[in-house]
């Protein structure tokens, strides 16, 4: 039941695979066996793919209350609890998990990835930089080139925050060099020199530094040809400067 339940899943098949899976877990009952892990972290999976992600928190729960050492239990319970955007919870139960599970799941780049982002929806920006910094080292320790979306990431909560801010523009500028980036993920990029390049000419303007502001944006606008956000404020670093027919 299980094997055909997985080839419907990976066919998308979900309601399928529901009921071969569910079937499963009733024949596990009706012996009087316990419900094997196995099947309830097949059954959690195809709901987060389905996004019945209230039906998929609570699979994964039943997985390590019964089994608190399953790796792959806690793992899809801080997905399926992040995914739903419950992430102070999803922070909590992070916290609860055992050391050993917490030992190997941490030097695993996506649950990084994932714990990074539960505390950047947090608040917590500083430590979410320094849990996606241990993904990048051990990317780097591996001799493995950072993935770009790492990087998007990486970037986006730096400048989140202020502790790490100042690390973002040659992190940024390291991720351009790249010759394999997606037009999405140049834009991504783009997106992120533009609101520093930005957050740079907006300080100058408050301390009345209007001309450095104006040399920041227009270097920028050479750069970032097409920016309609550093053009609007260059334009409004002009008229603030009273030169209106720039």
């Amino acid at each position: 039941l299980n094997a055909a339940a997985a080839v419907y899943s990976a066919h998308g098949f979900c309601l399928e695979a529901e009921g071969l899976l569910t079937r499963s877990l009733d024949l596990d009952k009706a012996a009087g066996r316990r419900p094997a892990q196995g099947t309830q972290l097949q059954l959690a999976s195809v709901w987060m793919r389905e996004g019945r992600l209230d039906r998929a928190s609570a699979g994964y729960r039943d997985v390590v209350a019964a089994d608190s050492q399953s790796a792959d239990g806690w793992r899809g319970y801080i997905t399926a609890l992040h995914n739903a955007h419950q992430d102070f919870s999803a922070l909590d139960e992070a916290q609860r998990m055992p050391a050993a599970v917490r030992t190997t799941l941490m030097s695993d780049f996506d649950f990084l990835r994932l714990l990074g982002s539960v505390h950047a929806e947090v608040g917590n920006n500083a430590q979410a930089v320094e849990i996606l910094e241990q993904a990048r080292a051990r990317y780097q320790a591996a001799g493995q080139p950072l993935p770009p979306d790492l990087a998007i990431q990486l970037a986006w909560t730096m400048v989140a925050g202020s502790k790490y801010a100042h690390e973002a523009p040659a992190l940024v500028a390291a991720t351009k060099a790249q010759t394999d980036l997606s037009k999405e993920q140049r834009d991504a990029l783009d997106d992120i020199a533009s609101t520093l390049i930005v957050r740079t000419a907006e300080e100058a303007m408050r301390a009345q530094d209007r001309a450095r502001a104006i040399a920041v944006l227009t270097s920028a606008s050479r750069e970032l040809s097409g920016n309609a956000r550093i053009r609007s404020v260059l334009a409004s670093a002009y008229l603030q400067q009273g030169e209106y027919d720039k």
